[in-house]
């Protein structure tokens, strides 16, 4: 396969640099970050294929960074840790991690379940379907209610992940009209992980990076000051 953008987290240089090796040689392209603040920094800038989480940061538990994460993001998640207790195994799968290896660990077999991963996860989408659903949501783009993708004829298509649909369709509906942070806050209930304002805020910036077209102050989802959001399509 041809690889894909991940983002290994990780603090220990030495395993950086190992693992980023062979994953460069698998055709996959690797960012680093060191701790939780510079995975939230990333992930919010860019799309990933997958997050590689090592538990035992300097600054946060991986615990938690896979349940924040879970907040806004389906992306897979693969722990890379010290931990051997069945414990922690259980905690962060159940948290929403989707493979959990026990350091050291061959770094050849990591990269093979990372590849299966996403293969699997790129896989298991919604089939294509010509007579899909779509909703209007401006610059040129549609939100196909099948592929959960934003299309456009002259653009590529963009995938998206739950929590993103999940907010976007909820403006699409009520477009032109506001929605509160609560209103947006209920679309996102179903991850079950206390979802709060900076949630829907993280959220909204980058659907706002995605439906992007250049011109600064044309972007269809508009703050509402002290009320909320409005996708423009008027």
């Amino acid at each position: 396969m041809s690889g894909g953008k991940v983002l290994l987290v990780e603090d220990d240089q030495l395993t950086q640099s190992l693992l980023k090796s062979y994953l460069e040689k698998e055709s996959f392209q690797v960012s680093i970050a060191s701790n939780g603040e510079e995975m939230a920094r990333q992930l919010e800038r860019q799309d990933f294929a997958l997050l590689m989480l090592d538990l035992g940061l300097p600054d946060e538990d991986g615990l938690v960074l896979i349940r924040q994460t879970r907040m806004v993001s389906d992306i897979p998640i693969v722990v890379i840790t010290s931990r051997t207790q069945q414990a922690d195994r259980n905690s962060a799968l159940k948290m929403g991690a989707d493979d959990y290896l026990i350091k050291p660990f061959d770094p050849m077999e990591l990269v093979l379940r990372v590849q299966n991963i996403i293969k699997r996860t790129q896989n298991a989408g919604p089939s294509n379907n010509s007579s899909s659903e779509r909703l209007a949501v401006g610059n040129g783009w549609s939100l196909d209610l099948n592929s959960h993708a934003l299309k456009s004829d002259t653009k590529n298509t963009i995938n998206l992940t739950r929590a993103e649909f999940d907010i976007l369709a909820a403006l699409a509906r009520s477009a032109n009209k506001v929605l509160t942070r609560n209103q947006l806050l209920d679309a996102t209930a179903h991850f079950g992980n206390e979802p709060n304002d900076r949630t829907v805020d993280v959220l909204v910036g980058r659907l706002r990076r995605k439906l992007d077209d250049g011109d600064k102050g044309n972007n269809p989802i508009q703050t509402v000051t002290g009320l909320g959001y409005m996708l423009d399509i008027s």
